[in-house]
């Protein structure tokens, strides 16, 4: 029983995907991030990642981690014990902060105080939604969505900072991922007589899932359905190859998670991400 880490990203694909798949929503990121670092090398979002698997005294995977320097420590639901055994595992350096299900950030940040002496603080409260059926948004905004080429990728990648800044994510854009979601037909943009509005981009569909990020809506363009309509086009799209479609809202934000829950998503569990800089 305890934790095992490795940098070796196939060590950790093949120990831990069907743990991660045995939730495919509550674990989408985990997924997501893991099926990018499969297409695109172990140091797509940067290198020196490290991976991680907590068994039970019978020898079951029940809880996993990865980490992408600089973003925080990314949590699967896993035992408390396993979330406090964590923090005496990973190394000292390097580790920014934790996003994971509630009690387990607790956890981890408690534990992870008594070892270094540094505190935490609140980055951001998300709720993590799956669809139920999707209820088309009446009346519609102007505008019609389309599917995003090249010829938009300079708009796409200004959004995508754009996004990040928001939500104070860590870690850079990286321009080929972004180009890469483009070309898997991935990122629908809503046009408005010829103007690009909003933006919304989806994962690739892993085991029948995929979660719809980042949704963005040019500030000018706001409060006007623009990005709700963008989102229920990406969610229609979406269907035709996933059963199990997710997002994640900011709980700061009471507006999208009330937009969201209009067009079918329902609440599934809730998120925090806790920063340690």
């Amino acid at each position: 029983m305890g934790w095992d880490l490795t940098n070796d990203l196939e060590k950790y694909v093949r120990v831990t995907t069907p743990f991660l798949r045995s939730d495919r929503a509550g674990n989408t990121v985990l997924l997501s991030v893991l099926e990018t670092l499969k297409l695109h090398g172990a140091n797509a979002y940067g290198e020196n990642a490290l991976f991680g698997w907590w068994r039970n005294g019978r020898g079951d995977v029940e809880g996993a981690f990865l980490q992408t320097p600089p973003r925080p420590l990314l949590l699967s639901a896993m035992p408390v014990r396993a979330a406090r055994q964590l923090a005496d595992a990973v190394p000292t350096h390097g580790i920014t902060g934790v996003n994971a299900d509630n009690e387990a950030a607790e956890v981890f940040a408690n534990a992870w105080q008594l070892r270094t002496g540094i505190e935490n603080r609140l980055q951001m409260r998300q709720r993590l939604y799956r669809l139920e059926h999707l209820v088309e948004p009446k009346p519609l905004p102007p505008g019609a969505p389309r599917l995003a080429s090249d010829h938009d990728f300079p708009l796409i990648y200004k959004w995508f900072g754009a996004f990040r800044d928001e939500a104070a994510a860590s870690g850079p854009v990286n321009a080929a991922l972004v180009r890469s979601k483009v070309a898997d037909r991935g990122i629908v943009l809503w046009d408005v007589d010829g103007t690009t509005v909003a933006l919304v981009g989806r994962t690739r569909v892993i085991a029948g899932m995929t979660c719809i990020s980042p949704v963005y809506t040019a500030p000018e363009h706001r409060r006007r359905g623009y990005g709700t309509a963008a989102t229920a086009a990406m969610t229609r799209s979406a269907l035709e190859s996933a059963d199990v479609v997710v997002l994640f809202t900011d709980l700061a934000n009471p507006t999208s998670n009330s937009i969201y829950q209009h067009i079918g998503y329902r609440p599934v569990k809730d998120k925090v991400v806790l920063s340690f800089l």
